[in-house]
């Protein structure tokens, strides 16, 4: 009689999972849609028919959704708050092989493809990754295992996994400091390996990658589209660009700054039409001395393939510049050129930032004063006596000597791809100055002067200055008449030392706030500022626009206030911006290269 119960209950199980499965519309299975709580961690799986595997997530200040319909594998994010953190994850149902993945796919935004070696989470950190720009039509996209890479923080084995030990794929949108409300979606309907073949009239270079499908047709190391900005021929691998940045004869290059991610540079180029012929990334500031890799190549990868130029900022974290002098790091020094020379596309390459006034980056003069380099310059107890010329400022001469040790190094790698880029602030601080940071730092005195700075002619391809209007929550916004002629010496003295280079603003913005009046529009200062770029600037041949947001909260009421725009913003300041950029032939949105 138990036995009989047991069966009977079996059965009724058996139907009542039957009765379910012909109820539900697998093709409108919802997965994931919860309004989760700060640090909550939701993980569900499913598994789908065909290839697709399960998938799961991971969220923080996210709203997520993953569906399966119509075939097609839908992630789904919209950030709730500043800095949200989103990772959707497929534990592949069959082993990889060959050289690379197929992916199938539509969406908007960039995402990074990591690859997993465990059906579980993991520190994104700690994953190669490729930089994958969707579009909204449908498309086959090819993901070479060997474009895989990682980030240049990372510390261990930066070797790509065997494809057969890949049990996962990590779909993560690029979103760097998210802003509120970012969301896009991403469709998948088919993953699987491909494998390289032989050249042929549809896959010129052999590498398994339709040539209407690859990036790179030639496998020259030259991304088609800047090969198509030199006149290079695509389908031959001896024909590429020279490696450098042409100087518009009449115009100035467009470009963004933007710390939410490349999908953030993409929403703003979509938000104003202004396509970005510079990027300004800033990895370097994530270096760990003992990483392998000194340099994120899957980011600038994308950077490239997007059609810029990145400008770089490589700031050894932890690194004193004494050290590098002194051979301490030679081992890093020699695998960052080496790194550089491999990836054969144009860096512009900044010597520091901000050298003459950011006094919290160690590879700037003014922490390297003292016998060992390790003082700031109000710490020391004399200026010039503890390094080389007795005559010349330690902390400065110090600087102009890691710039010239860094150069030798390049060159004797043969890492001929970069501009090399002298980078000042707008304000001269000096006894005629604010405090630095109101009052954090004393002003260094009229010895911070720009020509004790310039390295000379033989280190320097470009020269430029960050301008902001305004930086701080107290100022009233100014044009850039307004911000020069409150520094015109400064500006006269790099003009003295830079004669006919040109000249390029990396930071570049105009803070929605005037006094912290939220109510007033920006739309008659873009106005004038871009036609004063135009009329009275014509040797700034071009600048980075920084649309970012501040730290929130403020850590200090005088810290920065966010430049932000994005679709909240009064739509005449949108307009504004269009009508001055995007719309005006001046403004140089694609690079300027040239054959070898």
């Amino acid at each position: 009689m138990v036995k009989k119960k047991k069966v009977i209950i079996g059965i009724l199980v058996i139907i009542v999972v039957i009765v379910v499965l012909v109820l539900l519309d697998k093709d409108k299975l919802v997965l994931l849609n919860k309004d989760q709580s700060e640090e909550q961690t939701i993980t569900k799986q499913f598994i789908t028919s065909g290839s697709s595997g399960t998938w799961s997530s991971k969220e923080n200040k996210v709203n997520t959704n993953v569906e399966l319909k119509d075939g097609w594998i839908r992630l789904w994010y919209n950030t709730r708050d500043f800095i949200g953190e989103i990772s959707f994850i497929n534990e592949l149902p069959l082993k990889l092989s060959g050289d690379g993945i197929f992916i199938k796919a539509k969406g908007e935004g960039v995402w990074m493809v990591s690859l997993g070696a465990s059906d579980s989470f993991s520190d994104p950190a700690t994953l190669p990754y490729f930089m994958l720009e969707v579009k909204s039509e449908e498309d086959d996209y090819y993901l070479p295992f060997s474009d895989f890479g990682f980030r240049s923080e990372y510390t261990g084995d930066v070797s790509i996994l065997n494809p057969d030990k890949i049990k996962s794929l990590i779909f993560i949108p690029s979103l760097g400091w998210s802003e509120k409300g970012q969301s896009h979606f991403l469709e998948i309907k088919e993953i699987k390996s491909y494998e390289k073949g032989i050249s042929s009239e549809t896959d010129n270079d052999g590498d398994g990658i339709p040539n209407n499908n690859d990036w790179d047709i030639d496998g020259d190391g030259w991304f088609n589209i800047l090969e198509g900005y030199a006149g290079t021929d695509q389908m031959n691998p001896s024909d590429f660009p020279n490696g450098k940045l042409g100087v518009p004869s009449n115009g100035s290059y467009t470009g963004t700054l933007i710390t939410s991610g490349a999908t953030g540079i993409v929403e703003f180029e979509e938000l104003t039409g202004m396509k970005s012929a510079i990027i300004s990334v800033f990895p370097g500031w994530e270096i760990n001395p003992n990483a392998p890799l000194k340099l994120d190549k899957p980011f600038l990868d994308w950077v490239w393939r997007h059609g810029s130029i990145p400008r770089h900022s490589w700031i050894p974290e932890g690194i004193r510049i004494q050290d590098i002098l002194d051979g301490k790091h030679d081992e890093i020094v020699n695998a960052l050129a080496r790194e550089v020379k491999a990836l054969k596309q144009p860096i512009i390459w900044a010597w520091g930032v901000e050298v003459t006034g950011s006094p919290g980056e160690p590879s700037n003069a003014l922490w390297n004063f003292g016998k060992d380099g390790t003082e700031k310059w109000f710490e020391t107890d004399n200026m010039y006596t503890y390094y080389g010329d007795l005559n010349e400022l330690d902390g400065i001469e110090r600087w102009k000597d890691y710039v010239a040790y860094m150069k030798k190094v390049f060159d004797s790698h043969g890492a001929n791809n970069l501009i090399y880029f002298f980078h000042v602030l707008a304000e001269e601080y000096s006894t005629a100055g604010e405090d630095i940071l109101d009052g954090m730092y004393p002003v260094p005195g009229d010895w911070n002067s720009v020509e004790k700075y310039y390295p000379s002619d033989e280190f320097v391809d470009w020269c430029g200055l960050s301008v902001n209007g305004p930086m701080w929550h107290k100022d009233k916004w100014r044009t850039l008449d307004e911000i020069f002629s409150d520094n015109k010496n400064h500006l006269t003295k790099l003009q003295n030392v830079c004669k006919e280079k040109p000249f390029f603003i990396p930071e570049f913005s105009f803070f929605p706030q005037e006094n912290k009046n939220p109510e007033k529009s920006r739309a008659e200062l873009f106005s004038k500022v871009f036609e004063q770029l135009k009329t009275k600037y014509p040797f700034i041949k071009a600048w980075t626009y920084e649309n970012t947001r501040a730290l929130s909260p403020p850590v200090l009421d005088i810290w920065p206030i966010a430049p932000f725009m994005g679709p909240d913003s009064p739509p005449d300041e949108i307009e504004a911006f269009k009508k001055a950029v995007t719309e005006n032939s001046y403004f140089i949105k694609d690079p300027i290269l040239l054959p070898k």
